[in-house]
């Protein structure tokens, strides 16, 4: 996929590529400030398809794999155990399972909203869209 053929959206994907959160992305974007329309914009098919594909090439361009990863951990756990540093040595046995997908880190994200801070339009909008999946990473912004 060649550069998207909005500029603010191109902007966007490329904000949101470099690890900005969707509202900070929007406003790099050239865009007012908008939740909501971040959220939007973020969730478009076209704009997480151009993510994806920017991410792939930074991880390219850098050569930085699952595989390399786990080679570098292994070679951090042999050298923490030829040193008789355990700790270290069991830390890069559990960041081997996480990047191999053996083992899953659990996190517990708790959300407040300010929902006095919002319009009647814009509660009305969020219960009509129901439910929102959580993108990878955390909660939508």
């Amino acid at each position: 996929m060649a550069a998207l053929s909005n500029p603010r959206w191109e902007r966007f994907a490329q904000e949101l590529a470099k690890g900005n959160t969707a509202d900070d992305a929007y406003a790099l974007a050239g865009y007012s400030p908008n939740r909501q329309n971040a959220h939007r914009l973020m969730t478009n098919d076209d704009v997480r398809s151009r993510v994806a594909e920017i991410q792939e090439r930074g991880a390219m361009r850098s050569e930085v794999t699952v595989a390399s990863l786990i080679a570098e951990a292994e070679e951090v756990r042999q050298r923490a155990l030829d040193a008789g540093q355990f700790a270290p040595a069991i830390a890069a046995i559990k960041e081997k399972g996480i990047l191999s997908g053996m083992r899953i880190e659990k996190q517990e994200r708790k959300t407040v909203a300010d929902l006095q801070r919002l319009t009647d339009a814009e509660l009305e909008a969020i219960v009509a869209a129901g439910p929102q999946p959580t993108p990878p990473g955390g909660l939508p912004h």
